[in-house]
């Protein structure tokens, strides 16, 4: 599959997103103290619903 410039920028687009929500914390883990679950853990969802699967691949293994 060829990648064109357009998808080239989606894909690290996206990837940039991912890195920039994995350093927000969403809440907390209840039952241990000072553990959190970040908007990263969140964004495979965020992928999967913009992104066929190829890119959506590209970007989890760039971030």
């Amino acid at each position: 599959m060829e990648l064109t410039i357009r998808d080239l920028s989606i894909i690290l687009s996206f990837s940039a997103l991912v890195l920039v929500l994995s350093v927000i914390p969403a809440f907390p883990v209840i039952g241990f103290s000072g553990g959190v679950i970040t908007l990263g853990a969140l964004s495979g969802t965020i992928i999967g619903l913009f992104l066929n699967p190829f890119h959506g691949l590209l970007v989890v293994i760039l971030s």
